[in-house]
């Protein structure tokens, strides 16, 4: 044989060889994504999720006529590659990973769109005083009697032409006025750009004020003239209508269960008292405050077995129509009044939607409470709301929900079998029991959320829900119910006088609650990349199927590379205002600053960020080894760098040659010799600076340039 036909005849078998290897792995993955079909509904709002985090994730702004560009063409290969999807396992999964693909691109293409239909002018710079004229929005009252907040558009603002007036504006009013929604009214007032964060990678405040429309925050000079009474029609009669509302519980109840119901009623909840707010935060109860799936799910339940129970009354009519579909489109209006009366806010939307989903799914016979609906909702809000996804009640009450589902799907028939052949007092026993598990539960799979966000976690919440659920569940919410029907003809005292009594029991519970000892975890914030490896663990335990969920152990082992990869060392922040310096020993737990006067919010921002107690928070002159005088401040960091705080430009250039970082709260003039020097300009060009060692990162190097970056200092 000559060596040309044994070297054809290597490559001939190396070639099947290699073409078998290829055939047993498709094989393999097609037969893997067959076990996994009945999940892969479950994958929609996650791709689309996604492609939303990629797009604000981005510290430029791409142009729209590219995103739109991108989605087309995925678009269209998705729908030129449909009738072909079948025609072998290989062209499947190409088409399986052409719609991974278009759900990725549709989302990053949707929080686009989203981001280009809100643009509206925001203010950047600081206008005080300055004369507005608009039209309120609404109303709600402040904290303790103190005043009002109004929102205003169709705004004339002076100094600002047209195009730079902002669609809506909020302003606080300390002064005494009765208004009302629709009133066109002239204030003096001062005005200020939403705030930037004041942390590299803390809420960014004008992100959510661009997604609100709120295009400035400001205070009042005097009472707001009015210059037209309410013309009331369309959204403003429904604005109306929580106002009416919100005067009828003032009347009919007692502070502070007024304001609890108010905000339960209304949505209205800036009349709670701050010391209330912190009871139901440190007790795990303020999830009752924010109006959610809890309470939309309690109003639709409670019509729907109410307007069931009553056609059930009348044999005839049970025999020949299908009362459970009656009262279920009965419950569904009545969810849709109450988003519209508690203020249609994007959590409330959510769970309209959410609600909306399980009431069809019982008009078309299909189970309500399954990890597809949970999937489907979702999968509607991020299409509609994709800036949703960032939020902390978006990611909460998913996390709950899907947690909950999720496991009851486990123990289902476990646990219907234990209640169908049960007495009243078992029942009734399964009913306190499935509280403490859903309390469980839910707190466990909210609780990363809540670290990472708040830097809290309630420990005592099992306790709290335990007690405070059952009272929410058959006192406060459904003679609230009853107090909406009962206000048309003016009886709703009654009613709202036993809501109430539930409510003071309520924050009874908190208070107890949040007074036990260890009541509160405040740990210091969760990296980002932790946290994404965290929820992705979550996530691929709940949507994989067979031996494939093991898969949900791979984020977890990285969890410890990337804890083990933050290095610990010294780090100072500079404030963006150019007021404040602060240092943080990593080994100390205390927090020392320039002045606790200056930036107060903004430390106790960095001090919750750090995990670091308000107590444990002393001026830098009491550190060991600093000294301090009227012009500057000197300190050695346990790294051995030296560091000099500047108080007065006289000092700067001696400093800049004796220390290896200097801060500045006055202008350097000239070139400072010191490997790393900051002053007034840089923090307001560029945000609030943390520094670690000689490293530095600013709120710009994490927001980038986007439309809603219009300033980085405050």
């Amino acid at each position: 044989m000559a060596l040309s036909d044994i070297a054809y005849t290597y490559d001939a078998h190396a070639f099947i060889k290699d073409a078998s290897r290829y055939a047993r792995a498709v094989d393999f993955l097609h037969s893997q994504i067959l076990l996994q079909r009945e999940n892969l509904i479950l994958w929609l709002p996650i791709l689309l999720g996604i492609g939303i985090g990629l797009y604000f994730s981005l510290r430029f702004e791409p142009l729209y006529s590219l995103s739109c560009a991108v989605f087309m063409v995925a678009l269209s290969c998705w729908l030129l590659f449909w009738p072909f999807r079948q025609a072998s396992v290989s062209k499947m999964l190409g088409w399986y990973a052409l719609t991974a693909f278009l759900l990725i691109v549709t989302g990053f293409f949707a929080a686009h769109t989203r981001t280009v239909m809100l643009a509206a002018p925001i203010l950047s710079d600081e206008l005080s005083p300055v004369d507005v004229v608009g039209r309120i929005v609404s109303v709600e009252d402040l904290e303790g009697a103190k005043g009002q907040r109004l929102v205003l558009d169709h705004l004339e603002i002076e100094k600002l032409s047209a195009a730079e007036t902002p669609a809506r504006i909020r302003l606080s009013v300390r002064q005494d006025g009765v208004y009302k929604a629709g009133d066109k009214v002239q204030v003096l007032s001062g005005l200020n750009p939403p705030s930037p964060p004041v942390l590299p990678g803390a809420f960014d405040f004008q992100r959510y004020a661009y997604f609100s429309q709120l295009g400035a925050f400001g205070f009042t000079f005097e009472a707001p003239q009015i210059l037209e009474s309410s013309k009331v029609g369309g959204w403003l009669y429904i604005e109306e209508i929580r106002s009416n509302i919100a005067a009828r519980i003032a009347v009919s109840s007692e502070q502070p269960a007024a304001s609890f119901l108010t905000a339960l009623m209304t949505g209205k909840r800036s009349g709670i008292a701050e010391q209330h707010w912190e009871a139901m935060r440190d007790s795990g109860l303020a999830h009752m405050l924010a109006i959610s799936g809890l309470h939309v799910g309690m109003v639709s339940a409670i019509i729907f077995f109410v307007v069931r129970g009553c056609l059930a009354l009348c044999p005839p009519l049970v025999l020949r129509h299908p009362i459970k579909k009656y009262a279920a489109i009965a419950a569904l209006v009545a969810a849709f009044f109450y988003m519209l009366v508690v203020g249609s806010t994007v959590p409330t939307i959510r769970a309209m939607l959410m609600t909306g989903i399980v009431l069809f799914a019982i008009m078309i016979d299909r189970n309500p409470f399954s990890l597809r609906l949970v999937a489907l909702s979702a999968f509607g809000i991020l299409l509609l709301l994709p800036d949703a996804l960032l939020g902390a009640s978006f990611q909460m009450s998913f996390a709950a929900v899907t947690a909950l589902i999720f496991f009851y799907e486990i123990i289902r028939k476990r646990w219907s079998g234990l209640y169908s052949q049960a007495g009243w007092f078992r029942r009734l026993l399964l009913y306190f029991i499935g509280i403490s598990m859903t309390s469980v539960i839910a707190g466990f799979a909210t609780g990363l959320f809540s670290v990472y966000h708040f830097q809290q976690f309630a420990n005592y919440s099992l306790i709290s829900n335990f007690l405070a659920v059952p009272i929410m569940t058959f006192i406060v919410m459904p003679f609230s119910v009853l107090g909406y029907v009962f206000m048309p003809m003016g009886l709703e005292a009654l009613p709202l006088s036993v809501a109430s009594q539930g409510i003071n029991w309520i924050i009874a519970i908190a208070e107890d609650v949040a007074n036990m000892q260890a009541s509160t975890w405040t740990p210091a914030a969760l990296p980002q990349p932790v946290f994404l490896l965290c929820v992705a663990s979550g996530l691929l335990l709940v949507v994989l199927r067979s031996k494939l969920k093991w898969l949900c152990l791979a984020p977890l082992l990285m969890v410890p590379i990337c804890i083990i990869s933050i290095q610990d060392t010294d780090l100072m922040i500079f404030s963006s205002s150019s007021k404040t310096v602060a240092y943080a020993p990593y080994d100390r737990g205390y927090m020392y600053v320039t002045s606790r006067r200056s930036d107060r919010f903004a430390q106790d921002i960095w001090m919750r960020h750090f995990g670091i107690d308000e107590e444990d928070a002393k001026n830098i002159r009491a550190l060991e080894d600093t000294v301090c005088d009227e012009f500057a401040c000197r300190m050695e960091l346990s790294d051995g760098l030296m560091v000099s705080i500047i108080r007065h430009g006289s000092v700067v250039a001696s400093e800049c040659e004796a220390v290896d970082i200097v801060l500045s709260m006055e202008p350097i003039k000239g070139k400072c010799s010191a490997p790393l020097s900051l002053d007034l300009f840089d923090v307001r060009d560029h945000g609030t600076h943390l520094i670690r060692g000689l490293h530095v990162t600013t709120v710009e190097d994490i927001r980038g340039n986007r439309p809603w970056t219009v300033t980085n200092h405050r």
